[in-house]
């Protein structure tokens, strides 16, 4: 129920998946290779992904009205990023509020505009000194209102594996 505070333990498994471990596993959990794991790990991280979300949901918003995100994206992902487009985002998505893009390295920098602000968990965040970082709700969607190519040698490209990284840009509908 979003109108109950969050639980300790919700808070908890936050802190988790911000520090790094929980956050691979579950990435390993939704990743290519998830039939290949035990069903009783699969069952337990689908617990942890659904009480994180969960907890989320019961987090007042901070009022940010551009969030970022760097990412490496799989070319049949990244291809689902055209104008116009409505994206939903079901996974745990991480945001940085700060007002530059911390991380860098992946072939997709998101600038996404929202409508109500994002859940911010830099308190529980293991990077809050270097990332104010927050989270997307789950079960949101945005519409791609542009996708830049990243320029190499001052000339544009589009190839999935080339860096820098296209700009797509995302609006909270």
């Amino acid at each position: 129920d979003p109108h109950l505070p969050p639980t300790e333990l919700g808070l908890l498994a936050i802190i988790a998946y911000t520090s790094g471990p929980l956050h691979q596993k579950i990435a390993e959990y939704e990743g290519p290779y998830r039939s290949t794991r035990p069903r009783a790990e699969m069952d337990r991280l689908a617990q942890w992904k659904a009480l994180i979300a969960d907890t989320i949901l019961r987090i007042e918003k901070t009022p940010v009205p551009v969030v970022r995100r760097n990412t490496q994206l799989a070319s049949d992902d990244l291809a689902a990023y055209v104008a116009g487009a409505t994206i939903r985002v079901d996974r745990l998505t991480s945001v940085t509020c700060a007002g530059r893009q911390v991380y860098t390295g992946g072939n997709a920098d998101f600038v996404i505009h929202t409508r109500g602000g994002v859940v911010s968990v830099a308190p529980l965040s293991a990077y809050a000194g270097s990332e104010a970082e927050g989270m997307l709700d789950p079960g949101s969607c945005y519409q791609v209102a542009e996708v830049i190519a990243g320029k190499e040698n001052g000339r544009p490209s589009l190839d999935e594996l080339s860096y820098p990284a296209r700009t797509i840009i995302l609006h909270e509908l």
